[in-house]
């Protein structure tokens, strides 16, 4: 449900996947490595905005990595991520068209 919230408040954006990624690998992901996990095909740098994410990439990516990637190792950045990204729509709404 979590990951589900996340990929509704960012919109499927690559760049918000990159950051919660990066955060729960622990150093930074360069936007071929993001789109590569995610299983995107092509891997060019310049069409990183243009492709969104869903919900069974982002799971996938998690959930389905090699390494051992336990409940805290994501559910946190997760939370953090998703709370970010509320508080963004709350503001953006608050300011008006």
């Amino acid at each position: 449900m979590s990951i589900a919230n996340f990929q509704r408040f960012c919109e499927g954006s690559l760049e918000y996947a990159g950051l919660l990624l990066s955060e729960i690998a622990q150093y930074p992901l360069l936007p071929k490595v993001v789109k590569r996990i995610l299983g995107f095909e092509n891997d060019t740098e310049t069409q990183l905005f243009l492709e969104l994410f869903t919900t069974s990439q982002l799971s996938t990516a998690i959930l389905d990595s090699d390494d051992n990637i336990t409940p805290q190792w994501y559910i946190q950045p997760l939370e953090r991520h998703i709370q970010r990204l509320q508080h963004v729509a709350i503001v953006m709404d608050g300011m008006g068209p």
